[in-house]
């Protein structure tokens, strides 16, 4: 039996990769959340400091939260005729919200003026 690193694992992905697809992934590897700055975002929810390591599992999670809206927005742009290789639009981003939150099990809330219309359509 043959063990391979991950190291090994990822290399073998990364050669089946196009160069548009690499391009993507450095561009993923080299993004990076600030933790100063998930801290603050965590701190209302949170009573004391929130400790550095919590903040990156945070960070962490966001970064693939954020590549999973991303992906879906892609797909929404090619669904809708839109060129692929264009910049994302904000309308490209709302469906794909809506879609991960109806994968999810989960609508957007409402607007909140008491319709039962959901938040971003």
């Amino acid at each position: 039996m043959v063990l391979l690193s991950f190291d090994h694992v990822i290399r073998a992905l990364l050669d089946q990769f196009n160069p548009e697809q690499r391009k993507r992934y450095e561009v993923y590897r080299s993004t990076v959340l600030s933790k100063k700055h998930i801290k603050q975002l965590m701190a209302p929810a949170f009573t004391g400091q929130v400790k550095t390591e919590f903040a990156v599992v945070v960070a962490g999670m966001a970064k693939v939260f954020v590549g999973e809206i991303i992906e879906l927005a892609r797909r929404v742009q090619t669904q809708w005729g839109d060129r692929e290789g264009q910049p994302l639009r904000p309308e490209h981003l709302r469906e794909a919200y809506i879609l991960y939150q109806e994968q999810q099990g989960k609508m957007p809330r409402g607007t909140g003026d008491g319709s039962k219309r959901p938040l971003f359509r």
